[in-house]
């Protein structure tokens, strides 16, 4: 007899068999630890703007990648409180009037795959706003977060968000749900297509999320419009009509609706978002740009190296030769993966690429052509705020424009663009007790939940002759003489106002996942010299 039939026989549990357990990391898109984590931001309140910036930067790279030269891109939509205050909905919806195929919607089973991070726009550098991929995974994750919070311990089973995720695109819609099971570590996607077709052929999402009991007094309608301004109000080739809608307030008798209704200024460029270079990348990235294909199968080498500028410009011929093969772009990358040579031959394509490379770019292309710049933002820039509160004379308007570029691998291009309007002389005098100067931060006109201060080490020589270090652009700022608290404000200081500052590069390296804190060191001098201009 057995050891551990005996023990059943003599009626003795067999306390000491090891008995394992696991918990799969693919959960993170169901905890609130694994949304802090990724988010960078600890508080549930900021959850909801970072699933806004996320839908905006969505819609705003698609039209910028298949609508190059158009002058009628737009999105539409809305984000409505519920009558009872319990539920956010968000509806964004873009124009396709070309009907052009958005693959992303008919991939959803791999870009809704937990276990795995899925994208196009994934170990490419270049001046986008967003990532599609993990963002999704984390918008359709967030209901569940937020209606089981506080509820960690108590239950047995968390409770289940019914209402679906909207995908509608090419007259077809897709309704996703997820169930999710945190103990046995297990998420199921229901993925349905509709079978009756759409009358239109934009591209929407829809998205609905509870607004728990201790964010109501921040998520607010104020609140979102003005995260919905500021996430816009730098790019200035889409049109936006998005309306910030509060059925609890219009209960309460009050009119709750705001409308951004801002209209292109110019064409989307016709050289946005081209291509990428390799002088961007570090050897292992440009590794991790052919290794990480998806579909390795069935997509050449060829396909990924022309992806970068310098490949596009070179003939086949040259890669045909050092790979030794008829046709690149019959040599899938599984196929290459598996030559003795791979090693060897990846870090030759390295080289090639490297050395025909031009080590002094050009400055970087801009979304938005440079005339009448200042006008187009002050204009949205005022519609942030009550009239008469900022400077009306255009004269009085100040803008600044420089260009930099790293000059060790990664080597890359930006700018860095800065507004300055000063707040109306007459409305100081009335009540100068909450009169101060404002800075709001953008990256690649995209703005973080909690905006961007561009952290980092600033150093200059004063007039006295005395070294200067500041750790942010509001302390640069307060040095040159701008007052960001009313309280310290006096006759000496320079009349307060509100800047903006956007920071458009092929790169960004982010030092928190919140995009909110970057390292800003290879644009600090760009971003001193663009605030001692505006300040002499």
């Amino acid at each position: 007899m057995s050891e551990s039939k005996q023990a059943r026989h003599q009626g003795v549990s067999n306390n000491n068999k090891d008995i394992f357990s696991f918990k799969a990391s693919n959960m993170q898109f169901f905890r609130a630890d694994g949304m802090k984590e990724a988010t960078g931001y600890g508080e549930p309140k900021d959850w909801y703007f970072v699933a806004i910036k996320e839908l905006l930067d969505n819609n705003i790279d698609w039209l910028r990648d298949n609508y190059r030269g158009s002058e009628h891109a737009r999105v539409d939509g809305s984000f409505t409180i519920s009558k009872d205050y319990s539920q956010l909905t968000c509806r964004l919806r873009n124009s396709n009037p070309e009907n052009k195929p958005v693959k992303a919607f008919t991939l959803l089973p791999n870009i809704l795959n937990y276990n795995m991070t899925f994208g196009s726009k994934q170990n490419e550098y270049r001046a986008t706003r967003g990532q599609l991929g993990d963002g999704l995974k984390r918008l359709i994750g967030l209901p569940f977060i937020l209606q089981n919070l506080g509820d960690d311990q108590s239950a047995f089973f968390k409770k289940q968000w019914d209402t679906p995720m909207y995908f509608r695109a090419n007259g077809i819609e897709r309704q996703v749900t997820v169930k999710v099971n945190l103990g046995a570590s297990q998420a199921f996607n229901q993925i349905v297509e509709s079978s009756q077709r759409l009358n239109h052929t934009d591209t929407e999402v829809e998205i609905s999320f509870p607004i728990i009991e201790e964010v109501r007094s921040y998520v607010s309608a104020l609140a979102i419009e003005r995260h919905v301004r500021l996430n816009t109000i730098a790019t200035t080739d889409i049109s936006f009509n998005i309306k910030v809608i509060d059925e609890y307030a219009q209960a309460q008798g009050y009119k709750g609706l705001a409308v951004i209704d801002q209209e292109a200024k110019h064409p989307i460029p016709k050289n946005l978002h081209n291509s990428t270079s390799i002088l961007i990348y570090h050897p292992v990235e440009f590794v991790n740009r052919i290794e990480s294909v998806f579909d390795r199968e069935n997509t050449s080498v060829y396909e990924v190296i022309r992806k970068f500028e310098e490949g596009a410009q070179m003939p086949k011929s040259e890669f045909d030769k050092l790979l030794k093969v008829g046709d690149t772009n019959k040599l899938s990358i599984a196929e290459f993966m598996k030559r003795p040579d791979y090693q060897d031959k990846m870090l030759e394509l390295y080289n090639l690429l490297l050395n025909t490379s031009n080590r002094n770019p050009d400055k970087i292309s801009l979304p938005f052509p440079l005339k009448d710049r200042h006008k187009h933002l002050a204009e949205r820039i005022y519609a942030m705020y009550p009239p008469k509160y900022l400077e009306q004379n255009p004269d009085n308007i100040y803008y600044t424009i420089q260009y930099g570029t790293t000059t060790q691998i990664p080597i890359f291009n930006f700018a860095f663009e800065m507004l300055a309007i000063p707040l109306n002389i007459d409305s100081i005098r009335e009540d100068p007790s909450n009169k101060q100067s404002e800075f709001h931060g953008l990256v690649n006109s995209s703005h973080a939940a909690l905006g961007t201060r561009f952290d980092g080490r600033y150093f200059w020589t004063k007039k006295n002759g005395y070294a200067h270090q500041e750790e942010d652009i509001v302390g640069c700022l307060s040095q040159f003489g701008f007052v960001f608290s009313a309280y310290y404000r006096n006759s000496k200081m320079k009349i307060p106002c509100v800047f903006l500052g956007n920071l458009i590069s092929q790169r960004v390296d982010y030092t928190e996942k919140s995009k909110a804190k970057m390292d800003a060191s290879p644009f600090l001098p760009t971003i001193l010299k663009a605030v001692r201009k505006l300040a002499s």
